[in-house]
C-alpha cells in the first residue's frame, strides 16, 4: 500500500517488527532512534523500554517495573535517554543501556495547579512548579532540558545541564504563551521551541527563554514533533473533537493523521487520515498516532497507545489494531 503525495510517499511495511514471542507490545506512547540506529519504544507494556534494530529485530529491553505510566522520549546528543512519567510526575535520564543518571521532580508528588486527577487536564486552573504529570523533555544543543508538564500543567520548564530550574512560562488558556495541554516540544539548533499546543490545535514558537514569536494554526490537536534533516517536521494529530459519552471533554476522532510541515509552519502532506472510523485500524491508517520518528532514510514511524484506548472503553477496536507501524520513503 501507498500512502501521502508528492515528494512526501511511502509504502507501508506491515511486519517491520519483531517481537518476543508472547509479548504484547501495543500500547506505544513514545518512539526515537539513537545514532547507532536502535529504536527506542516507550510503552506502557510490561516492558517499557523495547530496542528494535533497523531491520526491526529485538535487541533488548529495560525499565521493567520503574514507570507508572510511561508518556514521553527524546534521545540528548550523547544518546542518553529522557523519559516523562505522568503518573509518578518526574523526568528522567538514562544511558542507553537504563542506568538512571538524573531525576527532575519528587515522585508521586503533583504541584498545585489546581488539577488532583489523573489526566483531568480540563481541571488546570494556574500554572504551577514543576510537575504534575509531565508530557515530554528534551534536551537542547546547548546543554539546557526543556520540559513540557501537560496533562495536570499548562507550562514549560527549562532546567539547566545539572538539573537546576531556571525558568518557566504558561498558563492556563488559548492565548499566546497561555496553553491547554503542551503534550510534545523540539528546539532546533537556532534556539527556536516548538510547542505543541493539543487542545488549542496549534503549535507555539518561542525563543529559548520563553518569548512568543508566532503559532501555526490550522492544526488537528497535534501529540508529536519529530524533525527530519531538512528541517521539516512530522506531527501526529489526533484530528477534529468528538464528543464522548461518559467524557467531560471531547477527545476522540476517526480523523487522527500525520501533518508534514516545513519550518516556516507550512503543511506540505498528511498522511493516513481514515475516510471513517471502520478504517482507523486497516494500515495506512491511524486511530490515535501518538509517537513520531524519522531515520537517516527518511523512513517514517508512527506508535500508537491502543491498549490505553481500549482500557478507557472509548471505543470497540478490533485486538489487533496496529500499534506501531514503518512507512518506507519513496523516492
Amino acid at each position: 500500500m501507498i500512502i501521502g503525495t508528492g515528494d512526501f510517499r511511502y509504502e507501508v511495511v506491515e511486519t517491520w517488527a519483531k517481537w518476543p514471542e508472547g509479548w504484547d507490545v501495543n500500547d506505544i506512547c513514545g518512539l526515537r532512534q539513537n545514532s547507532k540506529g536502535v529504536f527506542y519504544i516507550f510503552n506502557r507494556g510490561e516492558h517499557p523500554i523495547v530496542m528494535l534494530g533497523n531491520d526491526g529485530n529485538f535487541l533488548g529491553s529495560w525499565g521493567e517495573g520503574e514507570f507508572g505510566c510511561p508518556h514521553g522520549i527524546s534521545i540528548a546528543h550523547d544518546d542518553s535517554v529522557w523519559l516523562t512519567d505522568i503518573k509518578l510526575h518526574t523526568v528522567r535520564k538514562f544511558t542507553p543501556d537504563g542506568e538512571l543518571l538524573m531525576e527532575l521532580g519528587k515522585k508521586g508528588q503533583a504541584s498545585d495547579s489546581g488539577c488532583t486527577e489523573f489526566l483531568h487536564f480540563w481541571d488546570v486552573r494556574r500554572g504551577a512548579a514543576p510537575f504534575n504529570e509531565p508530557t515530554q523533555a528534551v534536551e537542547a544543543p546547548w546543554g539546557d532540558i526543556y520540559v513540557t508538564d501537560g496533562y495536570g500543567n499548562a507550562r514549560v520548564h527549562v532546567f539547566s545541564p545539572d538539573g537546576k530550574l531556571k525558568l518557566s512560562w504558561g498558563e492556563p488558556g488559548s492565548g499566546a504563551g497561555q496553553f491547554n495541554l503542551p503534550h510534545d516540544i523540539a528546539v532546533d539548533e537556532e534556539g527556536t521551541v516548538f510547542v505543541t499546543d493539543r487542545e488549542n490545535s496549534r503549535i507555539q514558537l518561542f525563543t529559548r527563554d520563553g518569548k512568543f514569536i508566532e503559532q501555526w494554526t490550522r492544526s488537528g490537536r497535534p501529540t508529536g514533533l519529530a524533525m527530519d534533516k531538512k528541517g521539516n517536521f512530522f506531527i501526529p494529530e489526533l484530528g477534529a473533537h468528538m464528543a464522548v459519552e461518559g467524557w467531560p471533554y471531547p477527545l476522540l476522532s476517526p480523523t487522527s493523521h500525520v501533518r508534514i510541515r516545513n519550518h516556516k509552519g507550512d503543511t506540505l502532506a498528511i498522511l493516513g487520515e481514515a475516510p471513517d472510523q471502520f478504517h482507523c485500524c486497516a494500515p495506512g491508517y491511524f486511530y490515535a498516532a501518538h509517537a513520531c520518528c524519522v531515520d537517516a532514510d527518511d523512513n517514517l514511524y508512527i506508535g500508537e497507545p491502543i491498549a490505553t484506548v481500549l482500557g478507557h472503553g472509548l471505543r470497540d477496536l478490533p485486538l489487533n489494531c496496529h500499534a506501531l507501524q514503518k512507512f518506507a520513503r519513496i523516492g
